[in-house]
């Protein structure tokens, strides 16, 4: 770790491109006094600075009106840009959204022209410093301990629909109690956003910048192709695995130069120099790190669990261990037991010796009580193994029972609002699960039957829909359009292009226009090509406005997912906007005559909306398109008393 003469930290730079550009440390004294004058008018009196990089400075800072000491983070001068201020805003807005005790609290952000964000300020070491540099080592079960901990914080930033993409053991504090904090989230994504979560921070963009961002020593190896939009939690997985690597081993598991696509880890115990590290935890470690995501551990709660398993005197999933470990760890358990039955085994042993030796009648009769003797221990030790199978069981009927109850509340059950291929499998896994031990749960088979229809599988969807949801009102009346196009699709492909603009027409007009939108989302997540995504987009907006005789559809796109704008402006017979389902549109254009329904856009990511002329059915919904910013209307088509109820959206009138 890096000092200034004035001892201050310096906060590790967190971004490394293709030409190995690692940002040096600031240097500390300059710009202070500027920056005390600057905010004078602020409530808070700026101190010492306390930390430098990336894109911000840190100071410690007193907070007149609460009376105590703060970090207060500003963007650096020399990197005051409009996409710097955006990103320094973002990074504030996303560590205010996360409130968990091994997380660095926000107290307060302001985004105007000189934005800043404040926080907790932790007086402690990082714990790069306490691997690397520090005297005094930690034991393996208090770094285990601490690790649990890191996970708990990135488990709970991923419900939220958030990824770090930047863990490492420098962005770790631990405080002047033993508390584990973590922190610095410049790097970090949202990739969805869970139900019932109100907060306005919307899901990141693609970023097409071919700029590679992150901490070689532990990013993964998806990271090192951003071109190829691959990050998701389990790049946070592969970096826990990272800091596990140098808790175990004080080494990094990487040069930090170190940037080649297929390089793979060596084993912690195989570097390190000073500890004996077990084989389960090598095995766990390297599980983490895997080349491919699909083999690591599926979530920062899964990895925790195989580490707390470790601490309780289990085998980990990881080693596949063999009975004799097993039974090793269960005497380690039970040791008290253990010695009893051997005491309770050796008295046996006695007795029937110091019977022979008085009676002596028999060195069959001997034999024999010496056999039983024998057969008592290992009965006992059968019976000590048979315990365990039965506690792991009861454990994983406990589980199971908790996963059930954890997938029949609305959170887990409800549709999501995207799919993609892995979002989709994870789905329909924890659906199946459930099924297993509720067979007859009527609400799982309707989750179950609209996933397939997502998907087009609608063999199975009929399936499912005949045997279980045909008593019901349920999709009655679209029913018969699934029994309709299975007849022309194969079993294992998609429908034919026509077909399924037909299909999605027919939903439309029986008023199952969600069916319709969350077909066309998925069919958008699973095409690869501009050309093709814009081909089916096309074909979908024809198809499902018939009475649309002239079109002069107008946009501007890069990958026919993401585009900057769309015209559609005087096409009045346009009302089902199917086609736009599970796309980003900067700008959407709408305005003439006719009637909009904000319903029909559900599934649209839109900034911008303009739709003047329009007579609104049910302004309200305007506050359920996802990603809305700004409507565009003229005046009297909206109410003051209704503009008042959606303060997210921003309303411009114009002649």
């Amino acid at each position: 770790m890096n000092q200034s003469s004035s001892n201050k930290q310096a906060l590790p730079e967190a971004c490394f491109d293709s030409s190995d550009r690692i940002l040096s440390l600031l240097d500390m004294e300059e710009s202070d006094e500027a920056i005390s004058e600057e905010l004078s008018d602020q409530p808070y009196i700026i101190k010492e600075k306390i930390a430098s990089g990336g894109l911000k400075n840190i100071y410690r800072a007193f907070n007149q009106q609460s009376a105590r000491d703060v970090a207060y983070a500003v963007l650096l001068e020399d990197k005051e840009s409009t996409e710097n201020f955006r990103r320094f805003k973002r990074e504030a807005k996303m560590s205010a959204l996360l409130e968990h005790a091994n997380i660095i609290p926000v107290y307060d952000v302001r985004v105007g022209d000189k934005p800043y964000f404040t926080m907790k300020l932790v007086l402690g070491k990082n714990l790069s410093e306490l691997i690397f540099t520090d005297q005094v080592e930690l034991s393996l079960n208090e770094s285990l301990r601490i690790f649990i901990k890191i996970c708990d914080a990135v488990s709970y930033a991923h419900s939220r629909g958030i990824i770090h993409l930047d863990l490492k053991p420098d962005n770790i504090k631990i405080d002047a109690h033993k508390e584990v904090l973590l922190h610095d989230w410049g790097l970090a994504k949202r990739v969805f956003i869970p139900d019932g979560d109100h907060n306005d921070l919307a899901i990141d963009e693609v970023d097409s910048t071919d700029q590679i961002l992150g901490t070689p020593s532990y990013m993964a190896p998806e990271q090192f192709r951003p071109h190829d939009k691959l990050t998701d939690e389990r790049t946070d997985i592969y970096s826990l695995g990272g800091i596990l690597y140098s808790l175990l081993s004080r080494k990094t598991p990487f040069p930090r130069n170190d940037i080649n696509f297929e390089r793979r880890a060596s084993a912690p115990s195989e570097v390190s120099s000073t500890n004996a590290i077990p084989a389960s935890l090598d095995a766990v470690c390297l599980k983490a790190m895997e080349h491919d995501p699909e083999k690591r551990y599926q979530s920062a709660a899964e990895l925790a669990d195989e580490v707390q398993r470790y601490l309780d005197g289990f085998a980990t999933n990881a080693e596949n261990a063999g009975l004799g470990t097993l039974i090793k760890l269960i005497f380690r358990r039970h040791k008290k037991a253990c010695v009893a039955i051997s005491f309770t085994v050796t008295l046996v042993v006695l007795i029937v010796a110091g019977f022979i030796n008085k009676l002596q009648e028999s060195k069959a009769a001997t034999l024999v009580a010496f056999q039983e003797a024998q057969k008592s221990q290992k009965e006992a030790v059968e019976a000590l193994i048979k315990a365990e199978q039965n506690f792991k069981l009861y454990e994983t009927e406990r589980e199971e029972r908790l996963t059930i109850s954890e997938l029949a509340s609305k959170n887990i059950i409800n549709t999501p609002l995207t799919f993609d291929k892995w979002q989709s499998k994870r789905y329909k896994e924890k659906l199946d699960f459930a099924l297993k031990a509720t067979p007859m749960n009527l609400n799982v088979h309707k989750k179950l039957l609209v996933l397939h229809i997502y998907n087009e599988e609608l063999f199975k969807a009929i399936e499912i829909y005949d045997k279980h949801v045909s008593n019901t009102n349920f999709i009655k009346t679209a029913a018969p359009i699934l029994k309709k196009y299975a007849k022309v699709k194969a079993p294992k492909s998609a429908l034919p292009i026509a077909e399924f603009t037909s299909m999605l027409h027919e939903l439309n007009k029986v008023g199952h226009r969600w069916l319709a939108n969350g077909m066309m989302r998925t069919r958008m997540s699973y095409s690869k090509s501009s050309e093709g995504r814009i081909y089916l987009i096309n074909d979908v907006l024809k198809s499902c406005n018939p009475m649309q005789t002239n079109w002069d559809f107008q946009y501007k796109t890069n990958d026919g997912q993401i585009f900057t704008s769309i015209d559609l402006s005087d096409h009045h017979n346009v009302g089902a906007l199917t086609a736009f389902s599970g796309s980003f549109i900067g700008e959407l254009n709408l305005s003439g005559t006719g009637t909009f329904h904000a319903s029909t856009l559900g599934s649209t990511y839109v900034k911008e909306l303009i739709i003047t002329g329009k007579k609104i059915q049910n302004p309200k919904e305007l506050q359920k398109v996802p990603g809305l910013e700004i409507v565009i209307l003229r005046q009297g088509q909206i109410t003051p008393a209704v503009m008042e109820q959606i303060p997210r959206i921003q309303f411009s009138f114009v002649d």
